[in-house]
């Protein structure tokens, strides 16, 4: 090999390096920040250049064709520079274009198993492709498809049946899945079951405290190895098991370490808080929920636990007070706070797993 080609290849391979290594560093969890200039620069680009809504201005700056970046992203490495453009195209399509939401209809599940059974192995874009068809973001499918994975095999002979139509295909599924744990049927034959992921909470519980004590630098939430927890549990997908643990098991935790705690009180700290909030000259920048940092503010609870408990409680004094719901300051007559209820969350850890690495375990049965 010639010294100049050997010299080149050696460039190359510290290109792709250091590209590499730029993605690791700016690759985290955007600042509250960043988002704010992401969100003005493509506001004026779309103000600029488009005539429709926004949702629509970006489904379609954020589409590419081959191998150059889109104009979204674009758009955030300009104002972004520090920003690996892998990281600033994650972020658009995980939180600017919208998806479905919540749990899988039976017509959906028939999609994503003939899909499978149509190609055989899910690869490449396999994902992308199931995603445009049910609006749902490629992580929800792959989450989807890891859960069902363990007895995928034993839909085959249904999917493909020929001589079923789809709408009979959706109907037994929907059979095979009001069928308790144990119960055989006829058309339900081999389909094994998953069983409540509440009877697994003890289990679950302890799996996590154990990962926690092994590896002190990962006491935060935020940290906590999903996929190791899922391959420990591959009955259930990563996202079913994050969310059933910020929203169920961490806060029976802290019930029962706190007998206090609840989400009522959760909700009333924090609508306190959004009252100061929209008293600031900034105010103007909060357009919903997802523009409150409520982990600066609250760092021992999940946010997504924070933002649930909030909402529900808004929706309940909303509907209760439906006649002044366009007065702000009747919406929150029943919020007042006393100062033991705020003491009462100051007790929780700051470190959100405090209690799962303590030495000591919590009984969650």
């Amino acid at each position: 090999m010639s010294s100049r080609k050997q010299n080149k290849n050696t460039a190359n391979k510290l290109q792709k390096t250091v590209s590499s290594l730029l993605f690791y560093i700016f690759q985290g969890k955007f600042t509250k920040e960043e988002k704010d200039i992401l969100d003005a620069a493509i506001d004026k680009f779309i103000s600029e250049n488009y005539d429709c809504s926004r949702e629509d201005a970006i489904t379609k700056l954020i589409s590419k064709r081959g191998n150059a970046p889109s104009i979204l992203t674009l758009i955030g490495k300009k104002v972004l520079p520090d920003r690996h453009s892998r990281s600033v195209y994650s972020y658009y399509r995980r939180h600017l274009l919208s998806h479905k939401a919540g749990k899988w209809s039976d017509y959906e599940l028939l999609i994503l198993l003939k899909s499978f059974f149509l190609s055989g192995s899910y690869e490449g874009n396999s994902w992308k492709t199931v995603s445009r068809l049910l609006n749902r973001s490629p992580e929800q499918v792959h989450d989807k498809f890891r859960e069902i994975k363990p007895y995928i095999q034993n839909y085959r002979t249904l999917v493909t049946d020929p001589n079923l139509s789809d709408s009979d295909k959706v109907s037994k599924i929907a059979t095979i899945n009001r069928i308790p744990p144990g119960n055989d049927d006829e058309d339900t034959e081999g389909v094994s079951r998953v069983s409540d992921i509440n009877e697994h909470q003890q289990e679950i519980y302890d799996y996590i405290r154990e990962l926690m004590l092994r590896n002190r630098r990962r006491e935060s939430i935020e940290n906590i190895p999903w996929s190791k927890v899922q391959e420990k549990f591959p009955g259930y997908s990563t996202s079913k098991l994050r969310i059933h643990f910020n929203m169920s098991l961490l806060p029976k935790v802290y019930r029962k370490v706190y007998p206090e705690f609840s989400g009522k009180l959760v909700s009333r700290l924090t609508i306190r808080w959004i009252r100061k909030l929209l008293k600031r000259p900034n105010s103007d920048m909060i357009r919903s929920l997802k523009d409150i940092d409520f982990k600066s503010k609250f760092p021992m609870l999940p946010v997504i636990y924070t933002t649930h408990c909030t909402r529900r409680a808004l929706s309940k004094i909303i509907r209760k007070y439906q006649i002044y719901a366009s007065r702000s300051q009747r919406l929150f007559i029943d919020c007042e706070l006393s100062a033991s209820d705020v003491e009462e969350l100051k007790k929780i850890n700051p470190k959100n797993l405090g209690t799962l690495s303590s030495s000591d375990t919590v009984s969650l049965r």
